[in-house]
């Protein structure tokens, strides 16, 4: 026994060295093989028809099932010069993820994730690998994709890929899918009711945000109609006859709209005159508080328009020279009943001086 021993000792320790060369040498000649067939595949005519021109489809992961999962919007970028695709995720603002370049970066996708190598008995394609790759016929809306294990569905695409399927495979339905649910609609904003602090604009612009920023101005017609002022002579609207006889001049300043209001001067008529209201912008009357206030413009004032200025009636009885030069040049902005009252009271001085031109002729043929 301990003769067999010996022999079958030193039989294994002569063979080892052979078998451990034979084993090195077949991996290492397997490696060698190719595992792509040695053939060239001329890919210039699709390179010069297709240069430059990519298919867009819009899709979706549902990645719900996972914890803290959501659904993912998906852009799709198909290559139809080298059949590629590019895959990229449109991240919303304030969404709490990280901004990545590409979902997936431009590359042939395979349908499957494990290729085959199988036997042919064409020597050129020995050991060749049989792996199928999405092309454009695959991709259509409702399809679903297999991106490396992760379900991506096409819901729609842009318009140049609705004309290049259109034209080469007569597809005529593109009718998008609707995976996203309605949106909820928005709670109306209560704006509360005017406090009396400051205008109303700047006490608006502190319910808009946490940091409150001054009323923004109309520059440009702060620019353009600062010297331009509209003069109107005007009495007020009352019972009093003390009050029937005085005489106002108000003033509407077209740069931010304010309106200014000046008693004339009478003597021994037991008012004394002078400034009656100081500059400054005037609510229209009859106005709900809850709502924001609005305020008289310029197309409020023409010659017999009454006016409630604090609680006042005034009637414009009459305007200067420069106030219906300025309105008839600008009736098409804003003045166009204005235009008209203008072209009654030229018809009516006209007028006015043709019958004191007729009486003075009457009287002295007479």
């Amino acid at each position: 026994l301990q003769y067999f021993y010996l022999t079958f000792t030193c039989t294994f320790a002569v063979l080892l060295p052979d078998f451990l060369y034979l084993s090195l040498f077949s991996q290492m000649e397997k490696s060698m093989n190719p595992l792509r067939p040695y053939e060239r595949i001329d890919t210039r005519r699709q390179f010069l028809d297709n240069d430059s021109k990519v298919l867009r489809f819009y899709g979706y992961w549902d990645d719900s099932s996972s914890l803290f999962g959501d659904v993912r919007d998906l852009v799709l970028h198909y290559f139809l010069v080298d059949d590629t695709i590019e895959i990229r995720e449109v991240i919303a603002p304030n969404c709490g993820r990280d901004h990545v370049s590409k979902f997936l970066r431009r590359s042939k996708l395979p349908k499957v994730r494990h290729y085959v190598i199988t036997d042919t008995p064409v020597p050129l394609q020995t050991g060749a690998v049989k792996q199928e790759f999405y092309k454009d016929s695959d991709l259509t809306i409702g399809t679903e994709l297999n991106v490396w294990g992760r379900r991506v569905t096409i819901t729609d695409c842009d318009e140049f890929t609705k004309n290049y399927y259109r034209s080469k495979y007569g597809i005529e339905d593109f009718t998008p899918v609707q995976y996203k649910a309605p949106a909820a609609p928005k709670p109306s904003r209560y704006v509360p009711p005017y406090n009396g602090f400051g205008s109303e604009e700047d006490s608006l612009s502190s319910c808009q945000g946490l940091v409150p920023k001054p009323p923004q101005k109309d520059f440009h017609k702060f620019m353009t109609k600062d010297s331009h002022v509209l003069n109107f002579e005007a009495k007020m609207v009352t019972e009093n006859p003390v009050d029937k006889d005085r005489v106002f001049i108000i003033s509407f300043y077209l740069r931010d709209d304010t309106i200014s209001v000046f008693e004339k001067i009478q003597k021994n008529s037991g008012v004394l005159g002078g400034a009656f209201l100081q500059r400054g912008r005037v609510k229209k009357p009859g106005q709900d508080q809850s709502q924001r206030s609005q305020y008289f413009t310029a197309q409020d004032f023409y010659v017999g328009a009454v006016l409630c200025l604090n609680k006042r009636n005034f009637q414009l009885i009459e305007a200067d020279e420069y106030t219906l030069n300025y309105m008839e040049q600008h009736a098409d902005e804003v003045w166009t009943l204005v235009h008209m009252l203008y072209t009654v009271y030229i018809i009516y001085c006209v007028c006015d001086i043709l019958c004191v031109i007729f009486k003075f002729c009457f009287y002295r043929s007479v």
